[in-house]
């Protein structure tokens, strides 16, 4: 690093109400006969759907991946006859008041593995905007405090780097949403009782500042000027 530029990093942070949660559910049929594991997945998939679009209401979405095929060993050294497992993903996205009754319907229409809700965001653009001038302000501070006990001058931002890695001139965003939370299936299909988890949004800055001379020589100049 030069010797006349101080680099410090600043972040900020912020907790705001999300308005997306998203659960992620898989359907699973394992049978002898591949071909009939891979129709009875597609089948309980198209039936599954539906009940999932009433739930999520007209706001929400619900997405699903394509059946796949593999073959399944209930243990690593299964020398049974060959048996497959077709499994499909699905996705349904809601507002968190919904979350709730998109758990109920999936356990009732029988899903096999279910994981969320996880809460997030649809637009933190303008938390971040704002989170950004509180970063750079943050980074200012210590920046003036670390000048200040080396008794040197604080000059003006010469550099930003995203995070302190790659890319220069730009900051770093980093938006983290709460764990997301595992629903037991053996919960019965009974409405489960959610509440959203507030979603964490924080930026990082890496700033470069310039370094001017000793304040006590500032301080000499401006006494003879």
């Amino acid at each position: 690093m030069p010797a006349d530029r101080i680099v410090v990093h600043g972040s900020a942070g912020r907790d705001v109400a999300p308005d997306v949660a998203v659960l992620r559910a898989v359907v699973v049929e394992v049978d002898a006969d591949r071909r009939q594991a891979f129709e009875r997945c597609g089948s309980r998939v198209e039936s599954l759907v539906p009940v999932l679009r009433t739930a999520v209401s007209d706001d929400g979405e619900v997405t699903t991946g394509q059946v796949s095929l593999d073959r399944y060993f209930e243990r690593v050294d299964d020398k049974g006859p060959p048996r497959y497992a077709a499994s499909c993903a699905l996705a349904a996205e809601c507002s968190p008041a919904r979350a709730a009754d998109v758990v109920a319907a999936a356990v009732t229409g029988g899903i096999d593995e279910l994981t969320g809700p996880r809460y997030s965001v649809r637009n933190r653009a303008p938390v971040i905007e704002e989170l950004l001038d509180e970063a750079v302000e943050a980074a200012r501070r210590k920046a003036q405090r670390l000048a200040r006990a080396a008794e040197r001058r604080l000059g003006a931002v010469v550099a930003m780097e995203e995070g302190g890695l790659g890319r220069s001139d730009l900051p770093s965003i980093d938006a983290y949403d709460d764990p997301e939370m595992t629903v037991a299936l053996s919960a019965g299909a009974g409405r489960v009782e959610l509440q959203p988890a507030h979603v964490r949004v924080t930026v990082s800055v890496r700033v470069a500042f310039a370094l001017g001379g000793a304040q006590a020589d500032a301080a000499a100049t401006r006494s003879t000027n």
